[in-house]
């Protein structure tokens, strides 16, 4: 996994299940890996079949591979205030358009 093409860390939950608060989304050589705190494989899928969609309000993404979807938070600037929490939120977002951009999705910003 020499060649990256997106690398992010994030907090990894289905539904009401948490799988990873500091878990990692790697996109490399063709596949998704979802990966827990210890490297542990979550989930993973080809990138012809993952697909992922900006959530708009929350600074993550929804990420769908093999038919179930994960929602991703991304973890930058956890606990920020003021101007540093804004700046934390845009850079989420700027995550979350990077991966849905890289896998297809929606990709119409509002």
């Amino acid at each position: 996994m020499a060649d990256r093409d997106f690398e992010a860390s994030v907090g990894i939950s289905h539904g009401v299940k948490v799988f990873a608060q500091a878990g990692r989304v790697v996109v490399s050589s063709g596949v998704v890996r979802l990966l827990d705190r210890a490297g542990g494989v979550i989930a993973e899928s080809p990138v012809g079949e993952a697909s992922a969609k900006v959530h708009r309000l929350g600074g993550g993404c929804y990420l769908t591979l093999a038919g179930t979807t994960y929602y991703l938070r991304f973890n930058i600037g956890v606990g920020a205030r003021g101007a540093a929490a804004l700046i934390a939120f845009r850079q989420r977002a700027k995550s979350g358009r990077m991966l849905q951009a890289l896998l297809g999705g929606e990709t119409e910003r509002p």
